[in-house]
């Protein structure tokens, strides 16, 4: 890595400190620093490395997956926004999401095989965030 890219490393670590520290949402904190709320996630996933690649206990249900997304995605779970989470042999699959007034959790488990899984990389959330 290059001196301008640790740089920018650090400069974003600070950043997504100084948003954590805050009580404020993702989007009022980027508007309030005049920052693009896309280039914000894709920072804060590509810092947060393997921790979104972790297998799920499927035991849990909205509660749990819903603070999952709070605390391990720093994403809002009423956004509306698709939520896949996996099991560690990925032979079941939860999504969750908001609409309109309540949280739909939706399980598929294969019999066989198993579902293609992505590798967690901010290139692959924003490219399955535009293209749902």
């Amino acid at each position: 890595m290059t001196i301008k890219n640790e740089e920018k490393v650090r400069n974003w670590e600070n950043i997504i400190l100084r948003w954590k520290q805050t009580s404020l949402s993702m989007t009022q904190f980027c508007k309030s620093e005049n920052l693009s709320i896309d280039t914000f996630k894709y920072w804060k996933y590509k810092l947060a490395g393997s921790r979104n690649s972790e297998a799920v206990d499927m035991r849990n249900a909205i509660e749990g997956l819903s603070a999952k997304v709070k605390g391990l995605m720093y994403q809002d779970p009423l956004s509306g926004e698709l939520f896949v989470f996996g099991n560690r042999n990925h032979r079941i699959i939860k999504i969750l999401y908001w609409h309109n007034n309540g949280f739909c959790l939706w399980m598929k488990k294969l019999e066989k095989g198993r579902f293609r899984w992505p590798k967690p990389t901010a290139d692959v959330f924003l490219f399955l965030k535009t293209s749902v």
